[in-house]
């Protein structure tokens, strides 16, 4: 059987070129350390079960005092900043929702009795007062003033006496006061009113009273005064807004940052908002530039599930519920390596669910899943062909000699022949007797297909007429997920439906159609799904969401286990350069993992696809200096490495244009999105539009503009008035100095 072959080209295929990298290419051969290459230490389990929805931490680099909502209140001695000593706790008397420190008291938030001080001098001979009147929820504090939000309860103002805390005030508020911040001239309050956006409080006034109100993207959780800067966090669409607050009485909105899971608590350390809930998310904030950014999603090894989180010098602490391994409460510990990373230097869009590629040369051959391989010219991001197949769903891609051998998920095998780098063709292909045809390994002659419940194996001695040659029936109704070989061997990842993940291994030297089998090695209890196993010597590397498995194949028959290095592991992509492991996750990004020890590896970066527009990183490879990866949100990147030292990024050239391109907000929105761009220079800017195909839709602007920010809207509408569906939108800002894109979304 052929398939019937449509062939069709991107219209307008957008180079999406990083903000951090537009100047110029030398930028690439950089390093930026954006203090986001994060790795876990121990950190300290909580003495008594917990399991809260809400806690929080404050305190010095000595000392901090941590609340859980169930647990209570604890103090972590920090002499050893990676095995803190825990002394508590103080049970709560609802539920413990906020702490501020206060030399050695702590001021508490308590759900039932209010507010509550700690005196925690000498654990011993403790004691704790409760401020009788005063709803408390969350708490922040001035040099005369405890400020506390409480919910249903409105805002109050305490007399910040640890002696004598006395109730002074309390005002209602429009809607549940959530969290609460000062600004630095301790003359104004902001408040997080849940439904009813920001409200800014005169405490200088009789009572103190709202001076005005701002409304916000959807629900305010969380607050964060820096300067002249409010960061709030919101719920429903997960995003900071930064917020001007130069002039109190008009807040003026600036710019939001999305794709944030329900920043319940906002920090900030040196240039960065550390945010936290079911992750750690970190986001760049430089001063004088407007447009914030993700550069790290970490999953945490617990749940981080309110405002907590602290760092100081080379740690951060995150409290956290549901740890590992018996669920309970304790205090997750970051250390904050000191090497950097380099910059993406290339992002392309090239396809709409890229799941896999492979590189040869200046040229990268890029799988779509419905159906389409792109070949993407690496100098210059330009899609120089691509061969589309309707109805098909390709899913991995290898790389035999001339030849690209693509899996057909509900089909079996395509063949492509590479006529030129930069040209392929269709050239055959082979039905299989199973479906679920996941992954691909070539050796000699012969391809080996992962193929739901067996290994397919399909002779291509004549490439051009590609035939079944056996097949690998040893798996019973386990499924086999992915395949590779290193050498002689061809290693089998495997999912059993008891829930444990294993890898087998094959000899293919004496009989490569009716293979031996040498081992199996199983890891039981991980509730497995693996999707991705890499051979490199006699090391073998097996993802699944517990982690990574490194199990050494030195003897083939009695492989040994060396590690098991936990932490959240999807679906996505996994590959090996020499001591270095990349995996991949779908939440967050690519983790960069040192292996030179097998028996211990660790940790030392993490990718942030967030920053670069993608959500996800499906497969990934080393090719030259580079880690190209791939996502099914579109992008094609390059331009990751590990770097020695970190070196200073070069000043941007003075006679470009240089734009920043912020979020539009709101976002998602409907009918009409504010856009907003910020010139250094006067110079000549397009803002166009165009749709996930490519294809273009409208212009906005197109002339010169002078140095500043400036705003647009767009309506919805395409250049001949026309409304357009809802779904995803590309806004594409282009200067002299290069192009920065921001992906929007229109609801109908």
């Amino acid at each position: 059987m052929e398939f019937g072959r449509s062939v069709h080209f991107v219209a307008a295929v957008l180079a999406v070129i990083s903000i951090m990298a537009m100047a110029t290419g030398a930028q690439a051969q950089d390093c930026r350390n954006y203090e986001d290459y994060l790795c876990w230490k121990p950190g300290a389990e909580l003495p008594v079960f917990d399991y809260s929805y809400r806690n929080d931490v404050d305190g010095t680099s000595a000392q901090l005092s941590v609340v859980y909502e169930d647990a209570g209140f604890f103090l972590f001695d920090l002499a050893d900043p990676e095995d803190p000593t825990i002394y508590g706790p103080v049970s709560p008397y609802g539920g413990f929702t906020s702490v501020v420190k206060d030399g050695d008291h702590s001021w508490v938030a308590d759900a039932d009795s209010g507010l509550v001080v700690i005196n925690a001098l000498d654990w011993n001979s403790m004691y704790v007062q409760v401020v009788e009147n005063v709803p408390a929820y969350d708490i922040a504090m001035t040099h005369d003033l405890i400020l506390v939000a409480g919910k249903e309860g409105g805002f109050s103002t305490c007399a910040h006496d640890v002696d004598k805390p006395t109730l002074q005030y309390t005002i209602g508020m429009p809607g549940d006061a959530m969290a609460v911040s000062a600004d630095p001239g301790e003359r104004y309050a902001y408040v997080a009113c849940w439904d009813a956006g920001l409200c800014v409080v005169d405490l200088e006034t009789t009572p103190p009273s709202i001076v005005a109100t701002m409304d916000t993207l959807t629900y305010a959780l969380s607050t964060c005064v820096v300067d002249t800067i409010l960061y709030l966090g919101v719920q429903n669409y997960g995003a900071i807004e930064k917020i001007n607050i130069s002039d109190p009485l008009n807040p003026v909105h600036m710019e939001s940052c999305g794709s944030i899971y329900t920043p319940l608590g906002i920090s900030w350390v040196d240039d960065h908002l550390y945010t936290t809930n079911f992750h750690l998310t970190i986001l760049l904030d430089p001063p004088n530039e407007e447009q914030m950014q993700v550069v790290e999603t970490v999953n945490l090894q617990g749940y981080g599930t309110g405002g907590g989180v602290i760092a100081f010098d080379d740690y951060c602490y995150i409290p956290t519920k549901g740890r590992s391994p018996n669920w309970d409460g304790g205090l997750d510990i970051i250390k904050k390596p000191t090497h950097g990373f380099r910059n993406t230097h290339h992002m392309y869009d090239v396809a709409s669910n890229a799941v896999d590629l492979v590189a040869r040369g200046d040229y990268a051959y890029v799988l779509d899943y419905g159906g389409g391989v792109i070949v993407v010219d690496l100098t210059d991001g330009s899609v120089v062909d691509e061969d589309w197949y309707g109805g098909m769903d390709f899913y991995s891609i290898e790389l035999w000699g001339d030849y690209l051998l693509v899996t057909e998920e509900y089909y079996g095998l395509v063949v492509f022949e590479i006529v030129t780098d930069d040209d392929i063709e269709y050239l055959s292909d082979i039905s299989l007797p199973d479906d679920g045809c996941l992954d691909v390994v070539a050796r000699g002659q012969y391809a080996y297909v992962a193929a739901h419940r067996k290994v397919q194996i399909v002779d291509l001695s004549t490439p051009s007429s590609p035939s079944w040659a056996g097949e690998i029936d040893d798996f019973g109704y386990e499924y086999v997920h992915a395949v590779d070989v290193s050498g002689d061997i061809l290693y089998v990842a495997v999912k059993s439906s008891e829930g444990y993940l294993s890898v087998s291994a094959y000899d293919l030297d004496d009989n490569p159609i009716v293979p031996q089998l040498l081992s199996v090695v199983e890891i039981v209890g991980l509730d497995a799904y693996s999707e991705n196993v890499k051979a490199a010597g006699h090391m073998v590397y097996l993802t699944g969401p517990a982690g990574l498995l490194i199990t050494d194949f030195y003897d083939p028959e009695n492989p040994v286990v060396k590690s098991l290095l936990r932490f959240s592991c999807d679906n996505s992509g996994l590959c090996v350069s020499g001591d270095w492991v990349y995996a991949g996750s779908a939440a967050d990004g690519v983790r960069v993992i040192d292996a030179s020890d097998p028996g211990n590896p660790a940790i030392v970066g993490h990718i942030s696809t967030q920053m670069a527009g993608s959500d996800e990183a499906s497969n990934m490879l080393v090719h030259g200096d580079d880690v190209l990866f791939v996502g099914w949100d579109s992008y094609l990147l390059a331009g990751f490495r590990q770097c020695d030292d970190i070196l200073d990024v070069p000043e941007w050239p003075g006679d470009i244009a240089r734009a920043t391109l912020s979020q539009n907000y709101p976002n998602p929105f409907n009918p009409t999105t504010i856009m907003s761009y910020t010139l250094e220079i006067d110079g000549h800017v397009t803002l166009d539009i165009y749709d996930p195909a490519g294809r273009y839709v409208t212009t906005l602007i197109d002339g010169t503009r002078t140095a500043g920010k400036h705003f647009t809207v767009w309506d919805g509408t395409k250049s001949d008035g026309q409304k357009v569906a809802g779904g995803v939108y590309f806004a594409r800002l282009s200067t002299e100095a290069g192009e920065a894109v921001r992906k929007m979304v229109l609801l109908k």
